[in-house]
């Protein structure tokens, strides 16, 4: 079994749904296995992993629509001073 630094058992278990749910482009298929065996270790439900995802989609789209109104006033921003 392949040791990772920290090891999977250490991880917090946002970041072993992180690792999951990001799979095989971003983590090698045996980190992506151990974490899947650590959050059933620690009773984690599928249910409980798809509320995790969707509160990240929900900050992220929070975040994106904050950031393109921060761009379009300063946008604005530059545009007044150019003129």
């Amino acid at each position: 079994m392949t040791e990772f630094t920290p090891p999977v058992s250490e991880r917090k278990t946002d970041e072993l749904i992180e690792i999951v749910s990001s799979g095989k482009d971003h983590w090698n298929e045996e980190a992506i296995r151990q974490s899947k065996q650590e959050l059933v270790k620690r009773n984690i439900s599928q249910k409980e992993q798809e509320r995790v995802i969707e509160k990240w989609e929900k900050e992220a789209e929070t975040y994106l629509a904050q950031e393109k109104k921060r761009l379009k006033k300063t946008k604005l921003r530059v545009i007044k001073f150019e003129k």
